[in-house]
């Protein structure tokens, strides 16, 4: 019997790719190195694959007639799809998979979740975002503050008019549909304290660590260099302004420093605001926006850069890219919120910093540039610390094990 993974997109599949896909190509490369046979169940392709995947079935979803941006948006309210269930209710009844694993696959909605229940196949669902919990995904006000009341009726005052009616169903439908996963699986122990406040039995929670890069050996330094790498959306929940702002001070006292963006996407009114302010500041010459790079070329570029800024605006229980440059021993300055101080131990494996504070994003940079030992100390902290964290054998393991979970009754 095969297990199903569920995703909208996939690096080399799809042309749209974050977070979230990186950690769930990590998790099929774990299932295929077990000998598990893996039914990829995506979207239309948009990318010529660079590497063939095992087993790839195709859902069609409302998508093909309403268009991206309107089927994002309404599913982020409204987590259902006709269309998509039709077809993975045909496609799992021919497979008969042990177990559907859904990961970030919000376009294909919940709908897939509805199917595998009337088949009685179990359902196991990882959490990389709040999507379940929030109609921004980020449990974040408009205001930028964070929000503890999770989604419900009051959402009306974060939404655009025209979505303000639909917010109000919201609820209820994650909360039926929520009901009929077996198992959800939580990046960190955060993440299940928050899914046990909103209600989700705790029997149904359990945790584990994401997988690091395919290799994780350390290049050879070139020596220490005073550039930062941010990778991430550039979008204000990632906090590239907050990062922009710190930016005059720590030039102050190292005229050479410069800020290397790797965009994994953009939210263009966001980002053309940035630039303007970037513009004002006098750093058009120190922010270099280098769009989205390849695997192979984020690596070049961390085992390079002198340090790593996270700044996060939000609850965040797994930031891949922290974790990808703690394995590539870089010194880190990141936001103090959600699960990144579970990570980040101030002054052991990096220094933390208010999210909303270029100050002390700009005293926690001069930190690590002002002394090369430290610095380089910091990054072999970090090293150790995650390497440890993420034993790729042992996340396998339970894996497996929680995959091993009863059928629902339909």
């Amino acid at each position: 019997m095969c297990i199903c993974v569920v995703t909208d997109f996939l690096p080399g599949v799809h042309e749209t790719w974050g977070g979230a896909e990186v950690a769930c190509a990590r998790v099929l490369r774990l299932l295929r190195r077990r000998g598990e046979r893996v039914v990829v169940v995506t979207t239309e392709p948009t990318a010529k694959p660079a590497q063939p995947v095992v087993d790839l079935r195709v859902v069609p979803t409302y998508r093909r007639y309403l268009g991206q941006h309107i089927d994002f948006e309404l599913k982020n309210l409204i987590p259902l799809d006709a269309l998509a269930h039709r077809e993975a209710r045909r496609l799992f009844r021919k497979l008969r998979p042990r177990v559907v694993h859904f990961q970030r696959a919000s376009q294909l909605s919940l709908s897939v979740v509805q199917a595998a229940w009337e088949l009685h196949i179990p359902v196991v669902f990882s959490l990389y975002d709040l999507w379940t919990l929030c109609p921004l995904c980020s449990l974040l006000t408009p205001e930028g503050k964070l929000c503890t009341r999770y989604h419900g009726t009051h959402c009306v005052n974060c939404l655009d008019p025209l979505k303000k009616p639909l917010v109000l169903f919201r609820k209820a439908i994650f909360d039926r549909m929520l009901s009929k996963i077996n198992r959800f699986i939580c990046l960190s122990t955060t993440v299940v304290e928050q899914l046990a406040d909103y209600g989700i039995p705790r029997e149904k929670l359990v945790t584990l660590p994401l997988p690091l890069f395919d290799s994780v050996e350390l290049p050879p330094s070139d020596g220490f260099d005073r550039s930062i790498l941010f990778a991430g959306w550039v979008a204000r929940t990632k906090g590239l302004h907050v990062l922009v702002e710190a930016l005059p001070a720590v030039i102050e006292e190292f005229p050479d420093v410069r800020l290397n963006v790797i965009e994994t996407g953009a939210s263009q009114p966001y980002k053309s605001g940035l630039v303007r302010r970037i513009s004002d500041l006098g750093l058009a010459e120190r922010v270099h926006f280098l769009g989205k790079q390849p695997p192979a070329d984020v690596k070049h570029l961390l085992s390079r850069t002198g340090m790593v800024a996270v700044p996060e605006q939000w609850g965040i229980a797994w930031p891949i890219f922290l974790t990808e440059a703690m394995a590539y021993a870089r010194p880190i300055v990141a936001s103090r919120v959600g699960d990144i101080p579970q990570f980040v131990r101030d002054g052991q494996t990096g220094y933390l910093a208010e999210r909303e504070s270029p100050e002390d994003f700009a005293h926690g940079i001069l930190r690590i540039f002002r002394n090369e030992e430290h610095a380089i100390a910091l990054g072999r902290h970090a090293r150790e610390f995650i390497l440890e964290i993420c034993d790729e054998d042992r996340i396998a393991t339970q894996l497996l094990s929680y995959y091993a979970v009863k059928e629902t009754a339909a």
